[in-house]
């Protein structure tokens, strides 16, 4: 049952921080939307930060099934699409913490640097596709040394 109720907070919460964003959701809106008390809440998270790293830990594990590469072969244009889905399903899913990641990361230093590891490797993973690509003739490019950009960091 414990767990049933916090898996419960964790959906009822995403569902919440998406709909309305995460600076105007508190642990007492949660609370009441499942109509349990604050301290049933508080049993299961010390408060809206822990709530909000485990949904990122959840977003995270999709974002890493979603960026990993093919085994064994070269990658196809079918796995850059399905990539793409991929990564912008979980995008959507987690909207939340794009439209409020500043207001987030100041926050969470450890958030902070967890992102920017996701988002050093969706680099890194772009740039083994397009080479991918080239070898396999696919595209065409001048070099295999893009100029890769510096992913910014809060």
């Amino acid at each position: 049952m414990a767990k049933q109720t916090r898996q419960r907070i964790l959906d009822a919460a995403l569902t919440m921080f998406n709909a309305q964003g995460e600076p105007n959701v508190t642990t007492n809106h949660i609370a009441d939307e499942l109509e349990i008390s604050p301290g049933n809440l508080y049993y299961h998270f010390r408060n809206k930060d822990d709530i909000i790293e485990q949904l990122f830990a959840r977003y995270e594990e999709r974002m890493d099934i979603a960026l990993a590469a093919p085994q064994g072969r070269l990658p196809g244009l079918e796995d850059i699409w399905l990539q793409l889905h991929l990564v912008f399903e979980c995008i959507w899913d987690y909207r939340f913490l794009y439209r409020d990641l500043v207001e987030i990361l100041s926050r969470n230093r450890r958030l902070r640097l967890r992102f920017a590891r996701i988002l050093k490797r969706a680099d890194e993973q772009a740039h083994m596709v397009m080479r991918g690509l080239s070898q396999a003739g696919v595209m065409r490019a001048s070099g295999t040394n893009w100029p890769r950009p510096r992913p910014t960091c809060w």
